[in-house]
């Protein structure tokens, strides 16, 4: 299931939505990406077939995964994991997980940038090397608490980059 400029440009629009509440509110709500899964297993078994939907579920399936457990452990929302899902059943699994990979990049470099602001890098850097066993000691933390990064701009800036990359290069 090649991307094309229908499910493309949904995704592109529904992960636009998404990044606006998620910006607002710190959600990526249920109403957003539950009626995105259903539509887009709909569409693919109206447009192709029991074989389009077949490789809608696969999809959604392969780029859900990472996010569940990634979710399972604390480090994502489940709204994200659902957006994730619903973009595989979208534009198939491997667009999907390339948008996934990328919004992983960014979601990082904003992660980073927003460390840097907050002069916390040296403590997350110190406290992840002691995790790992690779330094000893105690790491003094900082009196901040760490609001953690949201993902549905860099979800929504993943989207846009690559579906436009993938239908330009079509």
């Amino acid at each position: 299931m090649a991307p094309s400029f229908i499910p493309s440009a949904l995704a592109v629009a529904a992960t636009a939505l998404a990044a606006g509440t998620d910006a607002r509110t710190g959600r990526i709500p249920n109403p957003l990406t539950v009626p995105l899964l259903a539509g887009a297993l709909l569409l693919h078994f109206f447009s192709g077939g029991a074989g389009e939907l077949l490789a809608s579920i696969v999809g959604a399936a392969v780029c859900a995964a990472t996010p569940l457990v990634l979710f399972s452990r604390g480090g994502m929302g489940g709204g994200d994991v659902k957006l994730f899902a619903a973009l595989g059943a979208l534009v198939g699994a491997t667009p999907g997980l390339e948008i996934q990979i990328v919004a992983f990049v960014v979601t990082g470099a904003v992660a980073v940038v927003g460390l840097v602001r907050q002069r916390r890098l040296s403590y997350v850097l110190k406290a992840s090397l002691r995790r790992a066993g690779l330094i000893r000691g105690v790491v003094e933390s900082p009196a901040e608490d760490d609001p953690g990064v949201r993902m549905g701009v860099p979800i929504f800036v993943a989207a846009a980059v690559c579906l436009w990359s993938n239908l330009a290069g079509s």
